[in-house]
């Protein structure tokens, strides 16, 4: 379990904030209809997130992002030149995905749509990260600060870890839900190791200390956050 339960929030503790940034948005892009892709993906990730059997606390901070997302962004066409460690392992995450129901299949496909848009980035290791971390996990930005939807006010990003990783202990900036798209474990503040499956939403606090860590299979999450001003 993590060492400590609340820890001073500053942005560089959080790992999933590395090489991004907060600033007003970029010039560039368009505000027009959103790309069809990332509107499936977004229906289908709230669809799973708001859904009856999601705990209070999520629940309310996903439903707080998507009320935002009514009133769209800036959009670019941007896509990467060359494959990356980020996306193969995204490739390896999404495939067991694409094989089971609605909406996770329809939110596979609209992923795998996105993936050549996505600006893949590692972090530096922590406390307890696994052997060779920094070659064995990537993430993204689908919404925010130089994100496929380029905005300032709230993040919506994708995390993979290869087979048998463990994300170091790192504090959260801002409350964070996450969207469990494989199998994973998550732990926050003092408390144990929960097992999480496909579909479940767990959530984090402003400045508790977080890890996520997964077995066999590549680890796929989606996580979203209001932006802290």
């Amino acid at each position: 379990m993590p060492v400590a339960n609340k820890q001073s929030t500053v942005r560089s503790a959080d790992l999933l904030l590395v090489g991004s940034d907060p600033a007003p948005q970029r010039m560039g892009g368009s505000r027009a209809t959103r790309p069809e892709h990332l509107q499936a993906a977004l229906n289908a990730m709230c669809t799973l997130m708001l859904s009856s059997d999601v705990s209070l606390m999520p629940k309310r901070l996903a439903g707080k992002v998507f009320e935002k997302l009514i009133r769209p962004g800036r959009f670019t066409s941007t896509e990467s030149e060359q494959p990356s460690l980020g996306d193969n392992l995204f490739t390896q995450a999404l495939l067991p995905l694409s094989k089971q129901g609605v909406p996770f299949a329809a939110l596979s496909n609209a992923l795998s749509h996105l993936a050549s848009s996505l600006a893949w980035t590692q972090s530096q290791s922590g406390p307890f990260a696994s052997k060779d971390f920094e070659n064995s996990h990537a993430h993204a930005l689908i919404v925010g600060p130089g994100g496929v939807e380029e905005r300032s006010d709230l993040r919506i990003g994708v995390t993979v870890l290869a087979p048998y990783t463990r994300f170091p202990d790192h504090t959260q900036y801002q409350a964070r839900a996450f969207l469990a798209l494989s199998p994973m474990e998550f732990v926050t503040g003092s408390e144990n190791w929960v097992k999480v499956g496909l579909g479940g939403v767990s959530y984090s606090g402003a400045g508790e200390v977080t890890a996520v860590r997964c077995t066999t299979k590549p680890l796929l999450v989606l996580w979203c956050n209001i932006e802290r001003r």
